[in-house]
């Protein structure tokens, strides 16, 4: 299916959507793309949000709006680990914002503050930070993955 514009009252649900993932999306004519039942929302061409089963934010927007909550840094060590799509293990998470709960989708950053990954967190903040072992987020979204070559 064809990228078209939506109602602003489906782009105000959309905005409100992303708020609820502590992001205040910029304003402007709002676009959806389909392929099968996933979608991808643009705006002003750029890719910001996909739509499947939840809403997953795209590291583009991360990376331009820089959220400061759902946040979880990790060491140099990690980084290209999670390029490749590998889930994020505690020991090599060096900080986590105090708002990530269990089953909370978050925001993966490296330690200079970049943007890598989206995932759906598998233990609270303190509990990942306290018990340093295990896996703590299964990855939604990383570059180059299947999401992004579906609506590119």
């Amino acid at each position: 299916m064809a990228r078209h514009f939506i109602s602003k009252k489906e782009a105000k649900a959309i905005h409100t959507n992303a708020s609820e993932l502590g992001l205040s999306l910029p304003s402007g004519d709002m676009e959806v793309e389909e392929v099968r039942k996933d979608k991808c929302y643009f705006i002003g061409g750029k890719p910001c949000l996909f739509q499947k089963d939840i809403m997953i934010p795209t590291i583009i927007i991360l990376n331009e709006l820089k959220p400061e909550s759902r946040t979880i840094t990790v060491d140099d060590g990690a980084v290209p680990h999670i390029l490749r799509g590998a889930n994020v293990f505690a020991q090599g998470i060096i900080d986590v914002s105090p708002d990530v709960s269990e089953g909370s989708v978050v925001y993966v950053r490296d330690s200079k503050g970049n943007y890598l990954a989206v995932g759906k967190a598998s233990r609270s903040g303190s509990d990942i930070m306290k018990d340093k072992k295990g896996e703590a987020v299964k990855l939604l979204h990383y570059p180059n993955d299947s999401l992004i070559q579906e609506f590119s």
